[in-house]
């Protein structure tokens, strides 16, 4: 029995690893046995199977499956290929209902799965698109973070395949349609505000803990799913951050209107940045919800990106709009540097941020909560809240057949995935580290004990629950009482809102009264430090002319004191250069005694350098000679050489064919005796057959001349022979001539095969000669070859020697070369030294004659500059005298300035106190006025609340009225079944026990949900009050006429009443939960 039990159950392929014995090869087969059955490896059984489809995509085309390997493989995987398509998931099990969407990769189409019925959504995108712009396609970073995220803020994928065309994502379908959509239908509050983007913070919370950044935060990319919740999608744009939590990227990826100044600045450089650039559009998509347009909106993209890199002095808030002072704050936060940012150090900091504080909601419960706007849905496939997309004429673009392997679906091999199940991850097994494998009769032991040891803590649940039952009844009091609580903290944070904008007004009062007065005193401020540089500009320009003048006049005095030093100076030089003068006159004429002995001397110079100039040219040219000599030499000692390698080339080829030409004689010799042994045997069969036709024609012979007597016996003995006679004459006649036509046929057929054999035995003949004509010449060309062999090695030897003594030569050359060059170094050293010597005693001549000239032109520049520098000595003075005169009067003109200046301060002091004061009084008037306004608006809202409150009264009195009269009869007839009801609950406790678990966890249910209708009802009433007029108009911020006001009361009063009527019933189903849950308690 246990056996046939063993047979039944499929062995895994991890449980024949026993029959592996090697430990080594058992770990490696089991590492990759886990990597295949590991649907998050690249080599799970998915990828593979699209490795084996992509290459056969990318090898059918008849250019590539020419060449061999190709076609073989196309031959045997094309069917395989095609079989893998029709069993995976594809777009043929998919009913398409409507296109939702259209990208730049694609479209999305909403969808029904043809066999469970379910309503998807599938993003279609073009694979030739992705490859054409591969830097701005992030595909896998969108398919891996909606496939293995765990998050219900994060879209699911579902399906994920491919075909030639299209990569196909099937997800989860948003009925609820995008923010976008519902900011355009509604005004929202901030309390919507608030919601919508605790709800963002969370999903981003989950990308990052993910690793990813998503880098395109907008409203277009959060879907409201059926229940209002928000859900973020398309990941197209996400990319994965390093170990240091940074990314880094050349290319600026986002919407003009929500990205960051860090991911701005990386356009065309090393761009980096980290999770902070998310934040930042969580506080543009904030600013957008609260004020109904993005904060850097600009008409041109330049003027919005500039509006981006100066956030800092461009962003603002409208005054018509009422935006709290914590959504301000936060919005500040989020729109700051990447350094300042709030959210650069964790999530936790904005959880905690004032803003997100209400008395609703946490981020923990929140998926709990009701949302603002319930989508009103018809059906699963509603498409309500999306636009209508129209059809797109453009024609589809993809591959062109190529002309080579270009592995255009390569990149997407491993997209594949789904959900529900894993190719080969439902059998894996793994061996234990000794070896053993798991049995499947251990298992079901196991399995057994397992249920066993489950009981006691089965109990120990159920008294939990118990527990737990009991806690929720503790808390449904005290969350009754905190009701209660609520309702009056809710008149007390009434009246503190009053309160709270009386004091508001008062504080915008006094900020602009604060901001009037700091503007007065910024122009005041202005204009003083206007005055200020004016005066120290006019102190600078006379400090500087007087400077300039002081130093104008030192100048003169130190020029004329150096004038007269230089006049002094001047009469001593021309003193000395009268003595120096007489000296060189004695000197020129020794040196002219000098200059004509050099003279003498430079001739004979002259004259050794002309001997030495031509004894070079002679060198040079003989050395010119022994130059080309020594050229000729080197290109006929390379002629040689290449002549001897050819040679040696020659002679190898020379060596080889003289090794073919013995290997054709051999064969030549071989195929000789071949044709010999044939010729013989070919001569023996003709003997043969010679002798053959001799017997033959012998025989034909006698038998002519036996057939002739019998034929004259015949003719002879006709008359007396007999009829069988006769007859057997004819027989033979008749055997006679077949044997004759025999005989004849066989001589015919021997004369064709000697005629054969003899035309045989000519060609053969034909072709010994030939072959013996081959011989001689391969005998007389190989003898040939060794005789030239041989010249060719004389020649090498010859050449060598040659060789030698050029080389010999060369290096006697070279030596003589080197003999003359230093020979004529040294006469053009010596040449050199002669004209250095010459040149030496003429500039020794040029400069006595320059020194003579110079003397004589300083002697009468001397007496010039003498009488110059008296008249201007004269001049300067005068000068200096008019310049004290200027100064004086600059002065005197300078008190009189400073005069006029102080009267003018304090004309324009008084002048500003008169106008402070009289701001003063304007401001306080303002202030009154306001103080009445408030009061006004006060006495009115009073007035209304009292008549709305007098009203809730009459109606909760109404209704308590009728609630006593329902308890009263509720009462009577409670009386009369608890008799019957004691008798059955009796009865019914043995079951209650085992179904009181169910029992509660279905009240709680129910509670959950009447609380949730209770927050769709005031939720509906704030939607019916936020939604937008079709003409445009607001009527939270433009007040209509008295009928407009009194039916939107009326409105309102009747939402009141179906909001206590709701509440009643809500009550009623409480307290009869209550009621229940104490019976089966007890």
């Amino acid at each position: 029995m246990e056996l046939t039990k063993k047979q039944k159950i499929p062995i895994k392929n991890s449980e024949t690893m026993e029959a592996v014995t090697d430990p080594d090869r058992r770990a490696r087969l089991l590492k990759l046995e886990e990597r295949v059955f590991n649907p998050r490896d690249i080599l799970n059984a998915d990828c593979l199977l699209d490795a084996v489809q992509s290459m056969v995509y990318d090898s059918d085309h008849p250019t590539i499956k020419r060449m061999k390997n190709v076609e073989a493989f196309i031959n045997r995987y094309a069917k395989v290929a095609d079989e893998i398509s029709r069993l995976r998931v594809k777009v043929d099990d998919f009913l398409v209902i409507k296109v939702i969407g259209r990208g730049a990769f694609g479209q999305v189409q909403l969808v029904r799965h043809k066999s469970t019925k379910k309503v998807y959504a599938m993003k279609l995108l073009s694979k030739f698109e992705m490859i054409k712009r591969s830097d701005s396609a992030f595909f896998w970073e969108e398919r891996d973070i909606m496939a293995h995220a765990n998050s219900e803020w994060i879209v699911r994928l579902h399906f994920a395949f491919q075909d030639t065309k299209y990569l196909y994502m099937v997800m989860d379908y948003m009925p609820g349609g995008d923010l976008v959509n519902l900011m355009s239908n509604y005004d929202v509050p901030e309390k919507w505000a608030k919601f919508y983007c605790a709800e963002v913070v969370l999903a981003l919370e989950a990308i990052h803990n993910m690793g990813f950044v998503h880098r395109d935060v907008k409203p277009d990319n959060m879907l409201l799913d059926a229940l209002g919740h928000l859900k973020l999608a398309d990941f197209g744009t996400c990319m994965k951050m390093d170990e240091d939590g940074l990314v880094r990227s050349d290319t600026a990826v986002g919407t003009p209107d929500y990205i960051s100044p860090e991911v701005l600045k990386s356009q065309g450089g090393e761009g980096l940045y980290g999770r902070e650039c998310d934040w930042w559009s969580v506080g543009v998509f904030l600013y957008e919800m609260l004020v109904g347009d993005t904060p850097f909106y600009a008409e041109s993209l330049v003027g919005t990106y500039g509006k981006i890199m100066d956030h800092k002095n461009s962003l603002s808030f409208p005054d018509d709009v009422e935006i709290s002072p914590a959504a301000k704050s936060l919005i500040c936060s989020f729109l700051t540097d990447r350094t300042q940012r709030l959210g650069r150090s964790g999530v936790e900091e904005i959880r905690n941020h004032k803003f997100f504080v209400n008395d609703q909601w946490t981020f923990d419960t929140i998926r709990d909560c009701v949302p603002p706007v319930v989508p009103d849905l018809t059906g699963d496939d509603d498409t309500s809240n999306f636009d209508d997309v129209e059809n797109d004429d453009v024609p589809e673009e993809n591959f062109p057949v190529p002309k080579a392997f270009a592995g255009n679906h390569l990149p997407f091999v491993g997209f594949t995935y789904s959900k529900d199940y894993q190719l080969l991850t439902g059998g894996l097994r793994r061996a234990s580290t000794n070896g053993g494998i798991d049995r499947v009769d251990g298992e079901a032991v196991g399995n057994e004990t397992g249920a066993q040891r489950k009981v006691p803590d089965l109990e120990e649940i159920v008294n939990k629950e118990k527990r737990h039952i009991a806690e929720l009844e503790h808390k449904y009091t005290l969350t009754l009482h905190q009701l209660d609580l609520a309702t009056t903290r809710e008149e007390q944070l009434r009246n503190e809102g009053c309160e709270l904008e009386r004091n508001l007004a008062l504080i915008k009062h006094e900020l602009k009264e604060a901001q009037r007065r700091s503007e007065n005193d910024a122009e005041n401020r202005k204009k003083l430090e206007q005055n200020i540089a004016e005066l120290k500009r006019k102190l600078d320009e006379e400090q500087n002319r007087r400077t300039r003048d002081n130093s104008n006049s030192q100048a003169v005095a130190e020029r004329i004191s150096s004038l007269e030093k230089q006049l002094m100076e001047a009469n001593e030089k021309l003193k000395q250069e009268v003595d120096s003068h007489n000296k060189t006159k004695k000197q020129n004429a020794e040196f002219t005694v000098l200059a004509s002995g050099r003279e003498h001397t430079l001739l004979e110079m002259q004259d050794k350098v002309a001997a030495l100039q031509r004894a070079r040219d002679a060198l040079e040219a003989e050395a010119a000679a022994l130059q080309a000599q020594l050229d000729q030499e080197r290109a006929t000692r390379e002629q040689e050489a290449d002549r001897q390698q050819e040679m040696e080339t020659r002679r190898q080829a020379l060596i080889s064919e003289l090794e073919r030409t013995k290997e054709r004689q051999a064969c030549n010799l071989a195929e000789n005796n071949r044709l010999s042994e044939r010729i013989v045997e070919m001569e023996k069969r003709s003997a043969s057959l010679e002798l053959e036709l001799n017997a033959m024609t012998s025989k034909y012979e006698r038998e002519k001349r036996a057939h002739q007597e019998t034929e004259q016996s015949r003719s002879g003995n006709q008359e007396e022979a007999s009829a069988e006679v006769v007859k057997a004459l004819q027989l033979k006649l008749q055997e006679e001539k077949a044997s004759r036509q025999k005989a004849e046929n066989q001589w015919q057929e021997r004369e064709r095969q000697i005629s054969m054999l003899s035309v045989d035995y000519r060609q053969i003949q034909q072709q010994l000669n030939k072959l013996e004509g081959d011989h001689r010449q391969e005998v007389d060309k190989t003898k040939g070859l060794i005789l030239q062999l041989e010249r060719e090695s004389q020649k090498r030897s010859l050449l060598q020697n040659d060789q030698s003594v050029l080389s010999a030569e060369m290096a006697v050359l070279r030596s003589r070369e080197r003999q003359l060059q230093r020979e004529l170094e040294a006469a053009r050293d010596v040449a050199r030294s002669l004209e250095e010597e010459l040149h030496k005693l003429r500039t020794i001549k040029s400069v006595d004659d320059l020194q003579m000239r110079e003397l004589q032109d300083q002697l009468e520049a001397e007496q010039y500059f003498s009488t110059l520098y008296k008249t201007q000595v004269t001049e300067l003075r005068e000068e200096v005298d008019e310049k004290t005169k200027q100064v004086s009067e600059l002065e005197d003109e300078r008190a009189s300035i400073t005069h006029q200046l102080q009267l003018s301060l304090a004309r324009a002091d008084s002048e500003a106190l008169a106008r402070a004061i009289a701001e003063e009084t304007v401001a306080e008037m303002e202030k009154e006025k306001t103080m009445k306004d408030l009061e006004i608006k006060d006495l009115v809202a009073r007035h209304r609340a009292e008549i709305i409150n007098k009203e809730v009264a009459l109606n909760s009195l109404r209704d308590r009225e009728n609630e006593l009269k329902k308890t009263f009869d509720l009462v009577t007839q409670e009386n009369q079944e608890l008799g019957n009801k004691l008798k059955s609950a009796q009865e019914d406790l043995a079951q209650a026990s085992t179904a009181s678990v169910d029992e509660v966890e279905r009240l709680r249910k129910q509670l959950k949900q009447e609380q949730l209708l209770k927050m769709q009802a005031v939720n509906k009433l704030a939607e019916i009050m936020n939604r937008k007029i079709p003409d445009g108009r607001n009527p939270k911020k433009n007040a209509g006429g008295g009928a407009d006001l009194r039916r939107k009361e009326k409105e309102c009063r009747k939402l009141q009443q179906e909001l206590t009527q709701e509440r009643e019933k809500y009550n009623q189903v409480v307290a009869k939960s209550q009621k229940e849950t104490q019976v089966f308690t007890s």
